[in-house]
């Protein structure tokens, strides 16, 4: 999942842009990223009802949607840049994904007919994942010169998370499936 992939990038991104840019792109350029990243998590749950709209044929929707976020998310880009720089710049796009994730969830419901059920097993499954990679984004975040404190805590956030995803995510025949290709890869 995402979840797992954006957590290992929110741990990483200040070490890896300073080893790789120098202290002060690693200082500076944190905060937009993770910013970014927000938003990204958000881009990337839109997914799902962005695909159903298209699949029902409904584009047009789509085309008038992103009209109807273009001269909003323009203003909030000149405001946000010119008042917080990067860091606004990146504030304005993950706002703007973040109310268009919202807005085509709420048009697929429309369109599609699909129910969703917040309160499903899969949904409090996801709840708990989010809180289960937590602390090593908090430890990120706030303590940012301890480093070798996040990677323990990222280990095992993961291991938690790859057991919940194989216990709650994961269907039985999934479940044989991969178990089947990691025989085959420790079998060799």
């Amino acid at each position: 999942g995402m979840l797992p992939v954006l957590t290992f990038l929110f741990v990483i991104a200040r070490p890896l842009f300073t080893v790789w840019a120098g202290e002060e792109f690693g200082r500076e350029s944190t905060l937009p990223f993770y910013i970014l990243l927000g938003g990204l998590f958000f881009n990337i749950l839109a997914f799902v009802p962005l695909s159903l709209i298209m699949a029902t044929g409904r584009t047009g929707i789509l085309a008038k949607l992103y009209w109807l976020e273009l001269f909003p998310y323009i203003g909030l880009i000149a405001l946000l840049t010119t008042k917080y720089g990067a860091a606004g710049a990146a504030l304005a796009w993950s706002i703007r994904v973040i109310a268009d994730a919202v807005l085509i969830g709420w048009i697929s419901r429309k369109t599609a007919a699909v129910p969703f059920n917040i309160f499903s097993g899969k949904a409090i499954a996801f709840a708990a994942a989010i809180l289960i990679l937590m602390p090593p984004v908090f430890a990120a975040a706030w303590f940012r010169e301890l480093f070798s404190l996040s990677l323990p805590l990222l280990a095992i956030s993961l291991a938690i998370y790859a057991l919940l995803a194989w216990r709650k995510f994961l269907a039985p025949d999934e479940r044989l499936w991969l178990a089947a290709k990691f025989q085959k890869v420790f079998t060799r």
